[in-house]
């Protein structure tokens, strides 16, 4: 089994000994990885860069590290041991560094070839990177011959997976409901003030889901969310929110039709929803998906603090 953790300052002195291992026989000995040392790692970690370490079954057998330099994250120290090679390791620690670099807003990958290991120049740039040479590698070891340095423009690559909420998800669906709504709805609409409490309350007569964003290197975030109440034949979905920064990936639309599934599935025949009076702008966006208002149709959920909703159903 293959998987990945963030490397951490205590891991220096394996990061050193899986380049030395990696290297050894493979790479000429005039490359200076046969002469890295723990401090250099370090170093790495000082200029507030990190790195990731790949196991197979429970074994440690690769890693790589990056550090920051402006809007670049340069990436170096990639190795894996001669015994795990072929079997897709390089690309997992590759790409962990290039998902770090989109999720921190890093606009390219930059990485420099050793003159005594120009043979890894194919594997990269099937990954996508060029030779770049107006480039210059600011970490070049000294008394080695000039890198071969390459970069890539990072391209947006989200991975977006849906799960069932569970009363624990109450107080992650109360902050998602309001940082999604902060500075985007009227702050007089009852969704500012959501309590972690009054989201337990929902999930206990009904349910929701969570919209997660995944990371090659096994880190998650929260970034959308939905809730359902049943009432008789009718679900009554509410608390909808997506993040604004993931806005634009068709998630909302993702996470009704998750509810319509549900309703579906359990033999409801109506999802009705209401739309606050401080967010009607999201009426044609139901409208869309085949919602329509209802003049006769109650909500039951309302904030006695907020005027009266727009009902919309849709039927199943």
């Amino acid at each position: 089994m293959k998987s990945l953790q963030p490397a951490t300052r205590e891991d220096a002195e394996l990061i050193v000994s899986l380049v030395h291992r990696a290297w050894k026989d493979t790479i000429d000995p005039r490359s200076s990885g046969h002469r890295m040392t723990a401090p250099e790692v370090l170093e790495i970690f000082d200029d507030g860069g990190g790195g990731f370490l790949v196991s197979r079954d429970d074994t440690v057998v690769g890693c790589i590290c990056y550090r920051p330099n402006g809007k670049t994250l340069e990436l170096s120290k990639l190795a894996v041991l001669p015994e795990a090679r072929k079997q897709g390791f390089s690309i997992m620690l590759v790409q962990a560094v290039e998902d770090y670099a989109r999720q921190h807003n890093f606009k390219r990958i930059l990485l420099a070839v050793s003159q005594y290991n120009l043979s890894v120049i194919p594997l990269y740039e099937k990954l996508g990177y060029t030779i770049n040479e107006n480039e210059v590698y600011e970490h070049s070891h000294p008394g080695s011959p000039t890198p071969v340095v390459m970069t890539r423009k990072l391209q947006t690559r989200k991975d977006y997976r849906l799960r069932a909420a569970t009363l624990e998800d109450a107080p992650t669906i109360a902050s998602l409901v309001r940082a999604a709504w902060r500075n985007t709805i009227d702050e007089r609409s009852s969704g500012h003030r959501l309590t972690p409490e009054a989201v337990q309350e929902n999930l206990k007569c009904g349910g929701g889901f969570i919209m997660e964003e995944h990371f090659n290197y096994g880190e998650t975030r929260p970034v959308g969310c939905v809730c359902f109440v049943p009432d008789g034949d009718t679900i009554d979905l509410m608390k909808l929110a997506v993040l604004n920064d993931t806005r634009g990936y068709g998630l909302a639309k993702r996470l009704v039709l998750a509810v319509e599934e549900h309703a579906v599935k359990e033999g409801f025949k109506k999802v009705l929803l209401a739309v606050s009076t401080y967010n009607l702008s999201v009426i044609p966006f139901y409208e869309r998906l085949g919602y329509s208002i209802d003049e006769e149709a109650v909500y039951k959920h309302p904030s006695a603090s907020v005027p009266g909703p727009k009902v919309m159903v849709k039927s199943l």
